[in-house]
């Protein structure tokens, strides 16, 4: 937990997650297995279909539709997943936000 703490600190990300932050390490759940998306929902007292997962490789597009969750693949490089089809594809950041109101999820908790 603690490199992910540190990489959120430094992004200046940590301030939108506080506590909420979930580590497969943790939990010794692994992706492709959707349980660590499953585990996270429920503990933040969310059920699936009001989840978005925001991920970069097949592996975690494919544990986010195995919980039945929205995905919105951040693919700057373009890369073809073949048959795993996530719900939405972005390839910057800045495309982010409107991405997850195109899913109706445009309040961040």
């Amino acid at each position: 937990m603690f490199k992910i703490e540190t990489a959120m600190r430094v992004s200046g990300l940590k301030k939108y997650f506080e506590e909420k932050l979930f580590s497969a390490y943790d939990l010794g759940i692994w992706k492709p297995e959707p349980d660590l998306f499953l585990h996270a929902a429920s503990k933040m007292g969310f059920h699936v279909h009001e989840c978005a997962v925001v991920e970069d490789s097949l592996v975690g597009v494919q544990a986010a539709l195995a919980a039945k969750m929205k995905v919105v693949h951040y693919n700057p490089d373009a890369i073809d997943l073949g048959e795993v089809k996530p719900t939405i594809e972005i390839s910057c950041m800045q495309e982010l936000l409107p991405a997850l109101e195109s899913l109706g999820l445009s309040q961040l908790r």
